[in-house]
């Protein structure tokens, strides 16, 4: 979990970044609330930080992971609405998109940034990024925490010997 906080937090002075530039630089007026705009934008980096951690603990190596996460990233800009309206996807690509953080994001985006809406028009995306970020952190705690006990099991059966610590067991050579 700390390698996700060093990639949140990179992920937000990134984000700082680009919203300045597109405040001032392209004179992009911020209808919306600031502090609505990042708890919003931080709940999209944490939902994608989440999602990477995912992907890094189900695949085998970080290579995979790395491929498999660009092999997502691109049906993401398509059925989010990011570069095609949702409104022209017939309905089961509508779904699809759904699964994907930039979908919710970029509702948000829309409602916060450029109209003005409060929280209650984003409100079900906030609720959608948050349990995108729930599930997909506890999936990978899960998985990790089942590849240490595995690799703790397989130096048991080496010849290792077995010490029992609390509900894990710790070889000690």
């Amino acid at each position: 979990l700390v390698k996700c906080l060093v990639y949140f937090l990179i992920s937000l002075a990134a984000w700082a970044i680009c919203s300045a530039i597109i405040r001032w630089g392209y004179a992009i007026p911020m209808r919306g609330s600031l502090l609505l705009w990042f708890v919003y934008s931080s709940l999209f980096l944490l939902s994608i930080v989440a999602l990477g951690q995912f992907f890094s603990a189900v695949m085998p190596n970080p290579i995979v992971a790395t491929s498999i996460s660009l092999v997502f990233t691109s049906p993401s800009l398509v059925l989010s609405g990011y570069t095609w309206p949702t409104i022209a996807l017939p309905a089961f690509y509508q779904k699809i998109g759904q699964v994907f953080p930039l979908t919710h994001f970029v509702i948000g985006y829309r409602n916060v940034a450029l109209m003005g809406c409060g929280f209650s028009a984003v409100k079900k995306e906030l609720l959608l990024l948050g349990g995108i970020i729930v599930v997909c952190l506890t999936l990978s705690c899960v998985i990790w925490q089942l590849r240490l006990n595995r690799i703790a099991g397989n130096r048991c059966r080496e010849g290792r010997a077995c010490v029992p610590t609390g509900i894990r067991k710790e070889c000690r050579i």
